[in-house]
């Protein structure tokens, strides 16, 4: 072994773009990897402005004013506060998470068999990896609401290999006689990645801009915390989405969504009580946020648990799409807002309760991702969605390899 191959590797300082369903962050983390954790030295979250929203594309169009006021602030303030803490201002590296219904997680897993032996060689494997992309794209193709929408591709990978279904990591020169990969691609709108690459040359001077989505980041992070856990299902509620990822045998193999999350369900309360749109969200995160249900007149009572019936029949139509066969998985990892997560966890285990056999095993994530990342600013150390993008820059799934397009 070389003696240069023992140098350590560079620290990494880089910039973390998390788009959301209703707001975005902006922040810069330094990332060393003798330390454990990474540091966040600066952040801003910029919130899309909390209104009734007649249309996806509105919403959409709103995200974007959001990205780029945060962008502006980051290129004043951001800059500065590098400048002070390392005396430069130079970026290594941006990484961009896109969350739902922005960006869509799509897994194929093909499977190449023969009645003999067969060794497994570069070419093969590739060919495989080449008609999980092709599948994927004849999907999308083929799905009238994604031609719409016009979606292209910006991440891929290859979860996991299978010889004789057996996990491999090192697969090649090896002997099977049946052989399957799991292929991940992220796809997203080709007007946001139209944006994100104008913002790269304006802001960023073309440094390397690595975009994926969340749902594969915080799956990457969840994997790394619970490495005995192989089948079980994430649920990611934002401001306007809830989206849920099934992990089988430790390869997240499915993914959905439904464009509904906390603010959406607040503009109904507020709908229904007349209360303002804040006062609404701020109910929903209460330390109770059910007793207030009690003090309403009888018609407003009726008319909001009728509201949350109708989110619970959207989490129970999510959790009947697993992508095969099989129910939902009973284990599951909830990640919303610390303050909402006696709410969502009540939603989750009535939506449940129709289609799993046995009580889910529910376990928010906000309390473990808090202590993952060091935060400079301690007043934003509860922004889990940061401490995700931030863990996943510096662990980067050594585990698995990404193709960032």
């Amino acid at each position: 072994m070389s003696l240069f191959s023992l140098a350590k590797a560079p620290e990494r300082i880089g910039v973390i773009i998390d788009i959301g369903s209703g707001s975005v962050l902006v922040a810069i983390v330094i990332s060393n990897p003798s330390k454990e954790k990474p540091t966040i030295i600066w952040s801003h979250r910029e919130q899309a402005p909390l209104r009734n929203i007649e249309s996806l594309d509105q919403s959409a169009k709103s995200v974007m004013t959001s990205l780029i006021n945060a962008l502006l602030r980051f290129d004043g303030e951001g800059r500065k506060a590098l400048y002070n803490e390392k005396k430069r201002s130079n970026i290594d590296e941006v990484q961009c998470c896109i969350c739902a219904p922005w960006a869509y997680t799509v897994t194929k897993t093909i499977n190449y068999s023969q009645d003999k032996p067969f060794e497994i060689t570069k070419a093969l494997l590739q060919s495989l990896v080449e008609s999980a992309e092709k599948s994927t794209q004849t999907e999308l193709a083929e799905n009238e609401a994604a031609n719409d929408l016009g979606l292209t591709v910006i991440t891929r990978s290859t979860l996991d290999t299978l010889a004789n279904g057996y996990h491999v990591s090192r697969p090649i020169g090896a002997e099977a006689e049946e052989l399957s990969i799991s292929q991940v691609s992220v796809v997203t709108q080709e007007y946001l990645v139209k944006h994100l690459t104008e913002l790269r040359h304006k802001i960023f001077n073309d440094k390397n801009f690595h975009k994926l989505s969340y749902m594969l980041a915080l799956y990457s992070v969840t994997d790394e915390l619970f490495k005995d856990s192989s089948d079980y299902c994430l649920i990611d509620v934002t401001y306007e989405a809830t989206e849920i990822g099934v992990v089988r045998e430790g390869i997240l193999t499915y993914s959905t969504h439904v464009p509904f999350g906390s603010f959406s369900l607040a503009r109904e309360v507020s709908q229904i009580t007349s209360l303002p749109l804040l006062q609404s969200f701020q109910i929903l995160h209460a330390e109770d946020p059910f007793a207030f249900i009690e003090t309403l007149p009888s018609t407003q009572k009726a008319d909001v648990e009728l509201a949350f019936t109708a989110y619970t029949k959207r989490l129970t139509e999510l959790f009947a799409e697993t992508g095969d066969d099989l129910s939902i998985p009973r284990r599951m990892y909830l990640h919303t807002d610390k303050e909402t997560e006696i709410l969502f966890i009540k939603f989750l285990e009535r939506a449940t309760d129709t289609v799993l056999k046995n009580p889910p095993q529910i376990k928010p994530l906000s309390s473990l991702l808090l202590d993952m990342v060091e935060v400079t600013n301690k007043e934003n150390n509860t922004d889990t969605a940061m401490l995700v993008a931030a863990k996943f820059f510096h662990t980067k799934n050594a585990r698995r390899h990404f193709d960032y397009l």
